[in-house]
């Protein structure tokens, strides 16, 4: 593994040296030289492109919620807690929103979708998302935010918040009945929900609840289809039990 370039300023000094657990490479934009993006908070990968992904089932839910924003046609999206960016470029690259900003409190996180993962109508801020300064009551028609509510401790304020932003939600979290919690091996978690709580969460805040169980919705995205085509039929399965270990859920407000 090449080491940092110390005669470049990119590389040397600014958090970007190579750390344990690391999950994947990225250049340097200014030498070009490669070099590993860390895990930054609660064991997240940060990847600088799609075919550096090593977790397949967080990637595949993030196109799940692409084929929600674009089937919707939401166009003004909020990624809460959206790591390092991938999942609001999709938004916007397959999804067809128009505005998308991704929050997270992670400044690591941060730093690499800065680099690596804005575009036109994506834009990313640094921030918890129960500060008082974050975005606005009605800024966007819908919030997407995935795998996040099982780290809370008190979910209620998060999806206050979340409700307040918009009148539509896009979420996952780990379903209790396949993936039964355990804290020593989900130290990051506080809880995992089935179906029925969870939705009874939701529906203190949101009119509608729909949970999707299916996974045929993810293949109409062309990124999606070309993964899938290209893992063997061992790798395909293992996949899609993981994605089931998952409750996916979009919960609305009516007007």
């Amino acid at each position: 593994m090449a080491k940092p370039n110390k005669d470049c300023p990119k590389c040397h000094g600014t958090g970007w040296e190579p750390k344990p657990g690391t999950l994947s490479q990225r250049p340097c934009p200014d030498c070009s030289k490669v070099q590993q993006l860390p895990q930054f908070g609660q064991g997240r990968p940060m990847v600088s492109s799609l075919d550096q992904f090593k977790k397949p089932a967080a990637l595949f839910r993030y196109f799940w919620a692409t084929h929600m924003v674009k089937a919707n046609g939401w166009t003004r999206v909020i990624d809460a807690a959206c790591g390092c960016g991938y999942g609001s470029w999709l938004f916007a690259e397959y999804g067809g929103a128009e505005h998308v900003l991704g929050i997270d409190v992670d400044a690591g996180a941060i730093e690499v979708a800065e680099t690596y993962w804005r575009r036109p109508g994506v834009a990313f801020d640094l921030k918890d998302i129960l500060d008082p300064d974050a975005p606005v009551n009605g800024a966007a028609d819908v919030v997407v935010s995935l795998e996040t509510i099982e780290h809370i401790a008190e979910p209620r304020k998060f999806l206050e918040r979340f409700r307040e932003w918009a009148p539509n939600l896009v979420a996952t979290v780990p379903d209790e009945d396949m993936t039964p919690f355990d804290p020593h091996r989900f130290p990051f978690h506080y809880t995992h929900y089935r179906l029925s709580e969870f939705r009874e969460l939701l529906l203190e805040f949101y009119d509608e609840v729909n949970f999707f169980v299916g996974v045929e919705e993810w293949t109409k995205l062309v990124e999606a289809k070309s993964w899938l085509e290209a893992m063997s039929p061992g790798e395909r399965g293992q996949l899609l039990g993981k994605l089931q270990g998952n409750l996916r859920v979009v919960a609305r407000s009516v007007p």
